[in-house]
């Protein structure tokens, strides 16, 4: 299966390096256990519909604030649907935060965390009354909702074997060599994130060794997710990709705002309809 994808151009991310830093304690204060491992009764009344479940980035929904759907969501949701049509779409609600007002600081992890919540949550009542082998449930995150499905990842393990597969666009946890996204570098440190050493992998060895294959696109240049910047490391890289990040609102000088309607996208809902709908 396809790992890491290096193409060319999410959401909006990334708040002044302060703000992180200061918000490092609120959020491990906030994070949610992880499920009880024991997996749900099953009642005869599993819905074995196969479903990608989607998560937005900065700036977009679905949430309290924001009912439109993720327009790279949309993008997947139509290209899968001409694919197959197989496949439903189950976006998930979480609160919407900005990566230009510091008013919203204090809500940036919060708003991870409650993404995260919000997603066991909907893997759990969908997979309700199923057995592993019944479940038909991928992960599709863009921008910051890729970080939340890195995120669950880390958090859940006990429910990998619910997961068939993953695709993450413009991860701000992504890595490669000396680029790396914006939750690996300056104070957050890898918060979050897949280990780099198995990245996009959870697990060390690839498919042979994981429950689910995942896929990971980037465009050349994103900010947000890193790709041609070499932050790793170097100050001076990390600093001028932070900056671009924050100030991402032109698709035409900003590769993070053209995942929608791409080959990239195309190419992550032909494969998880090869996963869930065979």
């Amino acid at each position: 299966m396809t790992t890491t994808q290096n193409k060319h151009r999410s959401t909006r991310l990334m708040l002044p390096i302060l703000a992180i830093a200061a918000l490092l304690p609120l959020a491990a204060s906030a994070l949610p256990a992880s499920a009880a491992t024991a997996r749900p009764g099953m009642t005869g009344t599993c819905d074995t519909t196969p479903v990608f479940i989607g998560l937005h980035g900065m700036a977009e929904g679905p949430s309290s604030t924001i009912p439109a759907i993720s327009p790279e969501l949309e993008s997947f949701d139509t290209d899968q649907n001409a694919i197959s049509g197989a496949v439903l779409n189950d976006p998930v609600s979480y609160p919407t935060v900005y990566p230009n007002a510091w008013s919203v600081a204090t809500t940036l992890f919060p708003a991870l965390s409650q993404g995260e919540a919000a997603l066991q949550a909907e893997i759990m009542r969908y997979t309700a009354g199923c057995s592993a082998a019944q479940d038909k449930v991928a992960l599709v995150g863009y921008s910051m909702g890729a970080w939340v499905i890195n995120k669950w990842i880390v958090d859940h393990r006990p429910e990998w074997n619910m997961i068939k597969a993953v695709v993450l666009y413009g991860d701000p946890c992504w890595v490669y060599g000396n680029d790396e996204g914006l939750a690996r570098e300056f104070p957050l440190l890898s918060y979050g994130c897949m280990p780099a050493r198995d990245y996009p992998f959870p697990l060390a060895g690839g498919t042979t060794a994981n429950p689910f294959p995942v896929q990971s696109w980037t465009m050349p240049r994103d900010p947000v997710a890193g790709s041609g910047w070499g932050g790793a490391g170097n100050l001076l890289d990390a600093t001028q990709q932070l900056a671009a990040a924050v100030n991402c609102s032109d698709p035409a000088i900003c590769s993070h705002l053209d995942y929608t309607g791409s080959t990239e996208i195309y190419e992550g809902a032909q494969f998880v309809v090869s996963q869930l709908a065979g």
